[in-house]
């Protein structure tokens, strides 16, 4: 028999009040640093048990919308740092899905490159001289002989990656930017020296001389390396 309608997801109770808790916070009808009402209160309004609303918000709590107060004057409260939350969570999801193999390394390099060569772009247009010092300071560091283990170099390119980020003056690319290099670092792979190191110069070179163009062309040729060492993982 053919189905005439798609199935309706039914949703528990707790995920109803979370829902409903999540669109106060997105309408800003709750702000950040807000106080939640009490268990207490939230059961009786809701016309629910203390335990419903508690699962309701202990999953706000595990996903960044709301923090836990401990003491007398404790309780639920609207996060006020979300962005470093929404980088935490999108870190963790990232993670999660290499590991249980529901995406492949290729394609957190594809969209690495698909953000970080606009971004780089941005960062040569909206640099600082502050941010150049960063740079500087950091692909100097990269670039030193002495550094042979693989895991620190990485630690240290994706660091310089994250200050590109920076030097964009775009809060949410350094979150976006900062959580997918995050989960990068935990992919586990035995990168090449060379490879991780390759045009870092050419890229700071190019937003020191302000040059969008050359930095996109620059921060290309970086990035493919680390697509072409997977593609013959």
């Amino acid at each position: 028999m053919n189905k005439l309608f798609d199935e309706m997801e039914v949703w528990s109770i707790p995920e109803q009040i979370g829902e409903q808790i999540k669109k106060k916070i997105i309408n800003r009808e709750l702000r950040p640093g807000d106080k939640l009402p009490s268990l207490e209160e939230l059961a009786e309004n809701l016309n629910v048990s203390k335990p419903t609303v508690r699962s309701a918000l202990q999953t706000l709590y595990e996903t960044g919308l709301v923090s836990i107060l401990k003491g007398r004057n404790g309780g639920y409260f609207v996060t006020e740092f979300y962005p470093d939350n929404l980088m935490k969570s999108m870190s963790e999801m990232i993670t999660f899905s290499l590991t249980f193999n529901k995406i492949e390394r290729e394609h957190l390099l594809e969209v690495r490159k698909m953000i970080e060569i606009p971004c780089v772009d941005l960062a040569a247009r909206n640099r600082t001289n502050e941010d150049i010092k960063e740079l500087e300071k950091i692909n100097k560091i990269i670039n030193q002989e002495k550094y042979c283990d693989t895991r620190e170099l990485l630690e240290l390119d994706l660091k310089l990656h994250l200050a590109i980020a920076r030097s964009t003056q775009n809060p949410l690319a350094t979150t976006i930017i900062n959580a997918i290099t995050k989960s990068f670092l935990e992919s586990n792979i035995n990168w090449n020296n060379k490879m991780i190191t390759a045009n870092t110069d050419s890229i700071v070179q190019a937003i020191l001389r302000k040059d969008p163009d050359a930095a996109r062309r620059e921060m290309e040729i970086h990035m493919d390396y680390f697509l072409l060492f997977q593609s013959k993982k």
